[in-house]
């Protein structure tokens, strides 16, 4: 079983109880699944900035208990040489588990016994042998904190961290925030076309924020260049051309459906009409489509237009003819406007600085007073006449 397909078990067994872990557990194996959760426990406590170069070496023994049998785990803080004892934390690996990748409101952090060797006092002296280094402590409240998921986490200070762009060149993480904060507690696929880094193996950076930010999520990465090099637990990347819509509409079908679709790749206007009119048919019910950057949209020499702000070949062009689709049910038969795929399937387009969220549920309510108008369109009665039988009804 490989490493991608051990994740994709555990958490799918959490959403089916302890027993289930438990199952899992024994197919992984303990001490594939020990890697898995140290790893996740880890990331999510920000163990780097715990770290402090001004510490000397300070080893951990991470312990797991699993349905049957115990695996160690052993981790450094700081730096250099030390003959300090070592420090013990235990934890339970079904609750590990369950906290780790479980709904929220089942996260309640387990018994984590911190253990240091030789604490207690030198009754000669009336004083510790040894004192616990506080970057132990914080590591040991770090993890208790992260296990309980007692705070959400700040989509803008993670873009800092992991050095997303989304923050800082950009305003976007407030906006993430707002429309996508009612996933962070689901366990959901996010795509995001454009990986950084150009043409070097280089970046992630936004992958790794999104890893933080969706604990329970699997994330995926396309990119024209090999990006393998930023893979890592629950990260995925795929060598894809967004300007290519077979081979986007292949790739989906083998990694989606997908709750989250984000376009951070070339922001070439004929590229960003490509990828959605692939990837949104892939987006599921609930689920939602996010165009970055465009400001391109305007700049000719990335395919935009800076005369005609409706043009249909350019990004923002394109996305101004999906605003009527919301209101598909209420236009007459009559008129000129063509229909789309996307009118039964797109509720909501919210339009910010360089930025689109587009909203993917269905989109078929039905207008009585459209199709009134319609069956009465060359009538006598006309629209005034209407509208009174209309207000006699209500």
């Amino acid at each position: 079983m490989s490493e991608e397909d051990g994740v994709r078990l555990l958490l799918d067994s959490v959403a089916r109880g302890r027993a289930s872990v438990n199952d899992a557990i024994e197919t992984i194996s303990l001490q594939r699944v020990s890697d898995i959760l140290v790893h996740e426990l880890l990331y999510r406590s920000c163990a780097n900035e715990v770290a402090d170069g001004s510490h000397s070496e300070i080893p951990v023994v991470l312990i797991l208990d699993g349905p049957s049998g115990q695996v160690e785990k052993r981790i450094v803080l700081g730096h250099g040489g030390s003959e300090l004892p070592q420090t013990l934390l235990h934890i339970d690996a079904v609750d590990a588990a369950m906290c780790l990748f479980g709904p929220r409101e089942a996260a309640v952090a387990p018994s984590l016994v911190l253990d240091w060797p030789n604490l207690w006092p030198d009754l000669d002296a009336f004083r510790p042998k040894h004192v616990v280094p506080p970057a132990v402590l914080e590591l040991g409240y770090r993890i208790t904190q992260t296990l309980a998921r007692r705070t959400d986490p700040d989509l803008g200070r993670l873009a800092i961290q992991y050095g997303s762009d989304k923050w800082g060149a950009h305003r976007y993480t407030p906006l993430y925030e707002h429309h996508l904060s009612n996933f962070t507690n689901q366990q959901i696929r996010l795509l995001e076309i454009g990986v950084g880094g150009g043409e070097t193996a280089e970046g992630g950076a936004s992958l790794r924020m999104w890893k933080h930010f969706f604990p329970r999520g699997l994330i995926f990465g396309i990119d024209i260049f090999d990006k393998s090099a930023v893979v890592e637990q629950r990260i995925s990347t795929h060598q894809v051309d967004q300007g290519d819509r077979a081979a986007l509409d292949s790739f989906a079908r083998e990694f989606g459906p997908f709750d989250v679709v984000i376009d951070d790749g070339s922001h070439y206007s004929s590229d960003v009409i490509t990828s959605f009119q692939a990837l949104f048919p892939h987006v599921r019910p609930g689920g939602t489509y996010v165009v970055e950057d465009l400001q391109f949209s305007y700049w000719p020499f990335f395919g935009g237009n800076h005369a005609d702000f409706t043009d249909p070949s350019t990004s923002m062009g394109f996305l101004k003819q999906l605003i009527d689709g919301l209101n598909h049910m209420e236009l007459l038969a009559s008129g000129e406007r063509v229909s789309r795929p996307t009118d039964g399937w797109i509720s909501g387009m919210h339009f910010y600085h360089n930025i689109a969220f587009l909203e993917k549920f269905g989109n078929r309510e039905p207008s009585p007073l459209a199709r009134a108008v319609e069956r009465l369109a060359d009538s006598n009665i006309g629209g005034d006449g209407l509208m009174r039988t209309w207000e006699v009804r209500e």
